[in-house]
């Protein structure tokens, strides 16, 4: 599942400018019949070091919490701490660096993998 998004963009004067393209966010990974899931986004630069992706980190989480889902994860890449801080702020906590994937890339990118268990909910 996978969905785009329009964000309105605030001036530094308070108003609001029309709504525009500001990233996409997904779940993948997701079957039913399993606990677990992985998510995704990838925002336009012009929303970068606003929220955008803590929110998106927090909404994509909850929603999986609700349908059931005990295990999540998020690949980063490696070096953009800005959204491992991100998905930290949402629970997440790194478990893997320097995982070599194929994200479809000429060449394989590094990430480091972060993790949310329903479980530490309670710890």
């Amino acid at each position: 599942m996978s969905t785009t998004a329009s964000c309105s963009n605030p001036t530094s004067s308070g108003s609001e400018e029309p709504e525009r393209f500001c990233g996409i966010a997904e779940i993948y990974a997701y079957e039913e019949r399993k606990p677990k899931a992985s998510i995704g986004y990838h925002l336009a630069r012009a929303f970068w070091n606003r929220g955008f992706a803590t929110e998106t980190a927090r909404l994509l989480k909850e929603h999986l919490l609700d349908e059931g889902v005990r295990t999540i994860a998020a690949h980063v890449m490696a070096g953009n701490t800005f959204s491992g801080r991100a998905v930290g702020a949402c629970g997440f906590r790194p478990l893997y660096t320097d995982v070599s994937e194929d994200w479809g890339m000429d060449e394989p990118v590094l990430v480091a993998k972060y993790v949310f268990k329903r479980r530490w909910l309670s710890e």
